[in-house]
């Protein structure tokens, strides 16, 4: 098979010195850069050890391991208070991806100097950002130079494993499934450690899947959602490879039902962008149209006619209680003594002014994000506190967020906003995390999330 930016016979890292990736002799040695002719000196590629591990690895206990990973499961993993900054929205912006680099090339020669935990853990969090920028522009050799050298400088099992597992998709992604196997090889097949086993089992089943495997796909997910352990940032592209393997098996009801409650609010958004992301592997192209035909259906059983009937019912019921003013006895009153026709006008007015003012609110919402959108300064919000407010909107909690807010040439300065957040995003929305926003040059304290 040609080779691809993914082979794992090839051997590409990122030049110290520029930053271009290049290609390196897996046996060591000398290799100049073909850009800023630098030479850079490399050891031998050895996973021999790694290699003879996981060969010799066997399942000891499963239930009491499962046991150990699930209790493991609701904390994840947030980058270091030090690159909040860089993920806004959880994405690395395009304009920070410069800074980023730097950011990366120095946690590098710091890590190559022998660095602690904390230099160790920068530079795997900025090598996760920079590989997903690159991934999203396409930059397939940038990619694969910064998570290799990352995985050959980190000394840390779980940093390695995720590294490795994230080639080993990207190469069955490039249609190289040989490379991929041979990424996988040298990892832990049953760590203890929840995030390094969701890497390997959601790695396993995008492999299976590209096999059309879907035995093998099942076996690493599980038939059910509760059969194995999975980190919760990863709940959702497992659960689309499980319903693609049934769907695969001519099981296309039970595909359903894997994907029905993953749907649930925006999940039925996530589960797109994942399915175009691994567009190579066709992902559910039935069940997941099948089901997002069902939602307009859901809501209202009374289809188009009664949906129309009910956006009547702001003017109907208005004139209904006025009538019921006009008709009404003079001398007719309430339980508590009220006259019965001015109880109908009253009616009639709570009536009309409820809708009145639903819309002045859409109108002032509309107006303020078009304030924001012309004059707001855009910023980042790092969460220092979330707490609950017991109040949900459309069925998605309401939280009130303590942020240090970092916007221009405003010093950083502390506020509290109360913002609707959808259940998916949830996991995200951490003290840590960052959050995109603008600040009002007028009124730093007025901000507008996202």
């Amino acid at each position: 098979m040609a080779t691809t930016a993914y082979s794992h016979q090839l051997r590409i890292l990122l030049c110290p010195n520029c930053g271009a990736p290049l290609q390196a002799p897996t046996a060591g040695g000398q290799t100049p850069c073909p850009y800023c002719h630098v030479a850079t000196q490399t050891a031998v590629r050895d996973e021999s050890a790694e290699l003879a591990r996981a060969q010799a690895s066997r399942p000891d206990q499963e239930p009491a391991r499962f046991e150990r990973l699930r209790a493991q499961d609701g904390k994840p993993l947030m980058p270091p208070p030090s690159l909040q900054h860089f993920a806004v929205g959880g994405r690395l912006p395009e304009s920070m991806v410069p800074q980023a680099v730097q950011e990366w090339q120095r946690a590098r020669q710091e890590v190559q100097a022998g660095a602690p935990y904390p230099s160790q853990e920068r530079l795997y969090f900025l090598t996760l950002m920079l590989q997903d920028y690159y991934a999203t522009a396409n930059d397939d050799q940038r990619r694969r130079a910064v998570v290799e050298t990352a995985l050959e400088l980190l000394p840390a099992a779980r940093h390695k494993q995720v590294l490795r597992c994230t080639l080993a998709r990207a190469a069955v992604r490039a249609g190289d499934l040989d490379a991929a196997a041979a990424w996988l090889a040298p990892c832990d097949p049953y760590s203890d450690d929840i995030h390094m086993d969701t890497a390997y089992r959601f790695s396993q089943a995008c492999l299976a899947t590209a096999r059309n495997d879907f035995r093998t796909v099942l076996h690493y997910v599980g038939p059910h959602p509760d059969d194995v352990p999975i980190a919760d940032g990863s709940d959702h592209v497992c659960g689309l490879l499980r319903a693609n393997a049934y769907e695969r098996q001519g099981q296309v009801d039970q595909a359903i039902q894997v994907l029905r409650p993953l749907a649930v609010g925006p999940g039925l958004e996530l589960l797109r962008q994942i399915q175009a992301a691994n567009a190579p592997l066709a992902l559910c192209p039935y069940s997941l149209d099948q089901l997002a035909a069902e939602r307009p259906a859901t809501p209202a059983k009374g289809g188009a006619k009664g949906f129309g009937l009910l956006r009547l019912l702001p003017l109907v019921l208005p004139i209904g209680f006025i009538i019921a003013g006009i008709l009404a006895d003079p001398n007719a009153t309430t339980d508590d003594g009220y006259p019965l026709d001015k109880f109908f006008y009253v009616m009639a007015a709570f009536f009309f002014v409820g809708p009145v003012i639903l819309i002045v609110m859409g109108v002032r919402a509309r107006r303020r994000k078009a304030r924001f959108d012309e004059r707001g300064i855009q910023g980042v919000g790092q969460i220092l506190q979330v707490e609950q407010t017991g109040v949900r909107i459309n069925d998605q909690p309401q939280l009130a967020l303590t942020l240090l807010v970092h916007a221009g040439n405003i010093p950083p300065y502390q506020t509290t906003v109360k913002q609707v957040v959808n259940l998916v995003d949830l996991p995200n929305v951490q003290p840590g995390a960052s959050l995109p926003l603008k600040v009002d040059p007028d009124d730093p304290q007025d901000i507008l999330i996202g």
